[in-house]
């Protein structure tokens, strides 16, 4: 047969190659559709089993919103009111220190003064406590910070008047400034019930106190 005559084209003897080829494809595609769509389905079984759906798998936890503060107004606070120290009770020769000054009482007697005249109260004796003081600075001294303490609490303060029987030297009876290191000492005189002994000897001119106990 010649080579350059032309050979007619035939349909039949072509068509059959395109049509195996596309079938091949189609069917190659098709497995691998059908292999995904098992895979996912595996997926969901399995999952659905353990009892945990897929969107809780893939979803994310909010983080927790902490709750509001709540502010509480705080209750005013009162000052509380400073409590004086409680006394101090010596033995006569004890001294006291009160920061200002030293104070010492040394004794106490009753009766005392029997020749003087006796107290304008009925049934009333005299008695003294013989106290010092003694200045560390400057300060004031008067009579009217001693007095004498009952079992009973009552309370006596030193005679506003003065014989020249009471005993001797006399504590001061004007109000004076003391100087630093500078002490006063002397006899302070009672009008006192008759035979009732207190129980102590107190000093407290402001903020300060002492006792002495009476023996």
């Amino acid at each position: 047969m010649n080579p350059d005559t032309e050979q007619p084209f035939r349909l039949d003897q072509m068509a059959p190659r395109p049509r195996r080829r596309v079938g091949l494809i189609a069917g190659i595609a098709a497995g691998a559709v059908l292999l995904i769509a098992a895979s996912v389905a595996g997926t969901l079984v399995a999952t659905q089993d353990r009892g945990t759906p897929v969107a809780q798998q893939t979803q994310a936890t909010p983080a927790s919103t902490p709750a509001a503060a709540t502010t509480t107004a705080a209750a005013p606070t009162t000052a509380a009111t400073p409590t004086p120290p409680a006394p101090t009770t010596l033995a006569f020769g004890g001294k006291a220190d009160s920061g200002r000054a030293t104070i010492t009482v040394y004794a106490y007697k009753q009766p005392v003064a029997g020749n003087a005249p006796r107290p304008d109260q009925e049934g009333f004796e005299w008695s003294a406590a013989d106290v010092e003081i003694c200045s560390k600075v400057d300060s004031y001294m008067s009579r009217t910070s001693w007095s004498l303490s009952y079992a009973d609490h009552t309370t006596i303060d030193p005679s506003s008047i003065g014989y020249r029987q009471f005993p001797a030297p006399e504590y001061p009876w004007d109000e004076r400034d003391v100087a630093a290191g500078q002490c006063v000492r002397g006899w302070l005189t009672f009008a006192v019930p008759a035979g009732k002994r207190p129980a102590t000897v107190h000093y407290q001119p402001q903020s300060f106190q002492a006792d002495w106990k009476v023996t």
